[in-house]
């Protein structure tokens, strides 16, 4: 997913480099307009971003849970606001389901984003003699230190 998003990334520069910088000079039919950027593009890309940061949360919060914390909080079902939506439909009538989707997605996770912030906090204590170890660790877990619940918990850690 991470090379979708470089592909839309590469593509939009490239539009814009062409369109601003190359084609203006072209002798035989030189671009007129302004630069052309494929908004519709980047926001795919900010789409497939945001799709990505969620899964890469997930994936980290759920390593950090044990069985037990994972049934008890239920984060088999974080994904359910989702059924039915398609990520890469991405247009002005999409945008809100796919809003409410996210802040639904959020609401759920938000007790095990406490549970983990705690079990971060905790983590961190232990390595912070270790500073090297400490900062893979942050680097390890940067998605979740991201996070504003869980920055916030550890904000007096720094």
């Amino acid at each position: 997913m991470k090379k979708a998003v470089l592909v839309c990334e590469r593509w939009v520069s490239t539009c814009e480099t062409l369109t601003s910088q190359y084609w203006k000079r072209f002798p035989s039919h030189p671009w007129k307009d302004d630069k052309f950027v494929p908004e519709r593009l980047s926001l795919l890309a900010t789409r497939l971003e945001e799709v990505l940061t969620l899964r890469t949360v997930h994936e980290q919060l759920v390593r950090l849970l044990s069985q037990q914390e994972r049934q008890q909080l239920r984060t088999s079902d974080a994904f359910v606001p989702f059924a039915g939506l398609n990520p890469l439909h991405q247009n002005p009538y999409t945008e809100p389901l796919w809003r409410a989707a996210v802040g639904q997605y959020e609401r759920g996770m938000a007790p095990a984003e406490q549970k983990i912030a705690g079990k971060l906090r905790q983590q961190f204590r232990d390595l912070s003699a270790q500073s090297h170890q400490l900062l893979r660790e942050f680097q390890r877990y940067k998605e979740l230190v991201k996070r504003p619940s869980i920055s916030k918990e550890l904000a007096p850690e720094r």
